[in-house]
């Protein structure tokens, strides 16, 4: 799998110095998972919302969901 360089959630993952402070940010996630939403380019939607709560200033819920629609037409090019 490609990893999509500029993605919201690799932005917020770096913000917060990577997956496992995320993780431990949001409950019941483990750091493999937010690993692989940054390899694939898009967090899960389920989590968007917690998501928001951490994301550094001037990002939003909107902006994370968009992640997923960005790769998917990416791959459909």
């Amino acid at each position: 799998m490609k990893e999509v360089p500029d993605s919201n959630i690799r932005r917020l993952v770096e913000h917060h110095n990577g997956p496992t402070n995320v993780a431990r940010m949001l409950e019941g996630l483990t750091y493999q998972e937010v690993s692989a939403w940054v390899a694939r380019g898009w967090a899960s939607p389920m989590h968007a919302l917690q998501l928001e709560k951490i994301a550094p200033e001037g990002m939003d819920i909107r902006d994370l969901l968009s992640d997923r629609e960005v790769v998917r037409a990416q791959e459909a090019a």
